[in-house]
């Protein structure tokens, strides 16, 4: 199983739902995005999509080589794998099962939805996104003076240890991104309009492809989603009620759950008709030891 991670975070996003396919006999293989935790940004002219999914398809041809593979993004991590297909179909065969999370298929929006607290929150991210674009070296002094706790202070990896025991805190995703970067990935996500070579390559995988989102969403509503759905008619298509956005933190058993169904091709319950809208509700799971 490989694991994708969305923008400004780290693989940290799985942790517990690693733990849980570890304890069940799984090999999950879980990573930074490059610009983000421990992966640096390499020598690439400017930080892109399609680098992101080559990206990915190193990963898989190092460290998973062979065998039939399971595959989730989250986020920006869900579009890594919409465009990795497109680009690199030769792992198509070997994937048993695709699950997309938050996944969308046109661009992300500052502004989630109706009503006066999502036209202050998208006027909000408008302005900042506007600062970064505009000034990121500005940008970049200010985060230099942020606390060292504040998930956008910006600091140099050399004064990170030299030998990281797994990835850093999710929340630590940008600690040593600058913000040009953070403008170009944000850009990707907002721009991003899936291609009719992401879509046949979506729809080779049948069934063998999940998307699931939380009802609560806003940073990539469930509508977004369930809009991807509709140009994917096998797919199948879950809500979870009163989620929000980062359901591999906040509801791992849910996420677990749907990752060992693709891996088994357990038919899921709960599967969502086109153009009715059935929440899924979370499944709770023990905690286990690290594996």
């Amino acid at each position: 199983m490989v694991l994708v991670h969305g923008l400004s975070v780290t693989a940290d996003l799985w942790r517990i739902p690693a733990r849980y396919l570890a304890s069940d006999g799984y090999r999950v293989v879980r990573y930074d995005q490059r610009g983000h935790g421990h992966s640096t940004r390499g020598r690439v002219f400017r930080l892109s999509l399609d680098q992101l999914a080559d990206d990915l398809d190193q990963v898989i041809t190092t460290a998973a080589p062979a065998g039939p593979l399971i595959l989730a993004g989250h986020s920006l991590g869900a579009l890594t794998l919409q465009r990795l297909l497109a680009r690199h179909p030769h792992h198509r065969d070997r994937i048993r099962g695709m699950l997309l999370v938050s996944a969308t298929g046109r661009g992300a929006r500052t502004r989630p939805g109706p009503g006066p607290r999502h036209l202050l929150l998208g006027a909000a991210r408008q302005a900042v996104a506007l600062a970064c674009t505009l000034a990121p070296r500005a940008v970049d002094r200010i985060r230099r003076r942020l606390p060292t706790a504040y998930r956008h202070a910006l600091r140099p990896r050399s004064l990170e240890p030299q030998a990281p025991q797994g990835p850093p805190p999710c929340r630590a995703g940008l600690r040593h991104t600058p913000t040009e970067d953070i403008v170009d990935l944000w850009e990707e996500l907002v721009d991003y309009q899936l291609t009719a070579a992401d879509r046949r390559a979506l729809h080779s995988l049948g069934d063998r492809l999940r998307l699931l989102a939380g009802t609560h969403d806003i940073h990539i509503p469930a509508a977004e989603t369930t809009g991807l759905a509709d140009q994917l008619p096998a797919a199948q298509l879950h809500l979870a009620a009163d989620a929000t956005h980062a359901l591999p933190v906040h509801q791992p058993g849910l996420v677990t759950r749907h990752l060992t169904q693709l891996a088994t091709s357990t038919p899921a319950a709960g599967n969502v008709s086109r153009g009715r809208r059935a929440p899924a509700t979370a499944v709770g799971a023990p905690l286990v030891r690290r594996s």
